[in-house]
């Protein structure tokens, strides 16, 4: 199978963590690109359960009436950046929200906890999940890490976006881009 880069932006695509980061912040992470230009990126980790973390305790946090939703709803920490920051990542809803952004066309985000009020009314638990924060990078970061060997590159996947449980993404990541993780070096760079 041959994963084509994209030929400007890397929103869309998911970076998956090579074996020999050991980094524990991004050690096996899988991060969803929202974001690509000259000038930075922006990404969701998609495989790190937000510690004590509850949707009724955001919502008390952040003094929101909860909605009815199910207790199944992940929350993530989607990255280190903006910890406060909320970003509902989701499959396309016809919700009429002005602040949700088009991923691909089967994943979308929106910056607002509303939109968990909205998608909690008649979608699945496995169409959505909360994010606390984000991943960021300045000016050719991610180029410089993709360069060094810290990311492998491959399309977002919706299914192992939402549906792959939690604790496997990594693996289903691997298997999608039929990487043997066990063929990598544990130092990047070296063969």
């Amino acid at each position: 199978m041959t994963l084509k880069k994209p030929r400007s932006s890397l929103a869309g695509w998911m970076l998956v963590a090579t074996p020999s980061v050991q980094d524990k912040a991004f050690r096996r992470a899988v991060v969803l690109v929202c974001a690509h230009s000259s000038s930075g990126a922006l990404g969701l980790m998609v495989n790190r359960p937000a510690p004590n973390m509850t949707l009724r305790r955001l919502f008390k946090e952040k003094g929101v009436a909860a909605p009815t939703v199910p207790l199944g709803v992940p929350i993530f920490a989607g990255g280190p950046a903006d910890i406060d920051n909320v970003i509902v990542m989701h499959k396309p809803v016809e919700a009429d929200n002005d602040a949700t952004i088009p991923i691909t066309d089967q994943i979308e985000i929106t910056p607002t906890l509303d939109m968990v009020g909205d998608l909690a009314c008649g979608h699945p638990t496995g169409s959505y999940a909360v994010t606390l924060g984000h991943c960021a990078w300045s000016a050719g970061g991610i180029e410089r890490e993709l360069a060094d060997g810290t990311w492998l590159l491959a399309p977002a996947r919706p299914e192992i976006m939402f549906n792959a449980p939690i604790e496997e993404r990594w693996e289903a990541a691997m298997r999608f881009m039929r990487v043997p993780p066990e063929r990598f070096s544990p130092v990047a760079g070296h063969a």
